[in-house]
């Protein structure tokens, strides 16, 4: 690992962290930069997540963020092409958002593929949800991008620190965040991230 690949790695998994946590409050258990490809697991979602209409496209977000922060970073024409990965995860998730829970204009649940010969009975229209899940993507990465703009000094910190160690532990972590002001709690790989229900609840 060179110097430059080591740089590189450190802005990218630092750009997944970061949105992890702004987006979860929550320090992600593995961070790492001393490896670099698209199966490197430098950064990991931590903690398991109790999607929501809300949850995914936050999710979404983090999986755009390691790209997305090398284009903040470097600029647009050093961006490294070691996200395929991560754009395939994001595209993943935006297709189940309309394709299988019915959060877009389609309502229902569209098929991709019919084996039994009773199409009709299904909806197969994939070219109208293909340009949702496109629509999606797109908007999720203007979100991440001013996201990652407004903090681009954190991003800057974090990266750093992350290129100077190789591996932050999510003390480390924390620590970064209570310096900047930002949320960030620690919680074991067990944790489960719900939406704050029961508060919701209690205040109605």
């Amino acid at each position: 690992n060179t110097n430059n690949l080591k740089a590189l790695t450190a802005v990218h998994e630092s750009g997944h962290a970061l949105l992890y946590i702004l987006n979860f409050g929550l320090a992600p258990i593995q961070l790492k930069s001393n490896i670099a490809s698209t199966a490197s697991y430098g950064f990991t979602f931590s903690h398991k997540i109790h999607l929501t209409k809300s949850f995914i496209l936050k999710k979404i977000q983090v999986y755009l963020a390691g790209h997305l922060a090398e284009k903040v970073i470097f600029g647009d024409d050093k961006t490294s092409v070691g996200h395929t990965t991560d754009w395939k995860e994001a595209t993943t998730l935006a297709s189940d958002y309309i394709r299988k829970l019915g959060y877009g204009s389609v309502t229902n649940s569209v098929i991709t593929s019919i084996t039994s010969g009773d199409a009709e009975k299904f909806n197969t229209n994939i070219e109208l949800s293909n340009e949702e899940i496109d629509r999606i993507i797109q908007n999720q990465i203007e979100i991440t991008t001013n996201i990652l703009e407004q903090n681009k000094n954190l991003l800057i910190i974090l990266s750093k620190s992350l290129l100077q160690e190789s591996s932050l532990v999510p003390k480390q972590i924390k620590d970064i965040m209570d310096k900047n002001r930002i949320e960030c709690e620690i919680e074991n790989e067990d944790f489960v991230v719900y939406e704050k229900y029961a508060s919701l609840l209690e205040a109605l």
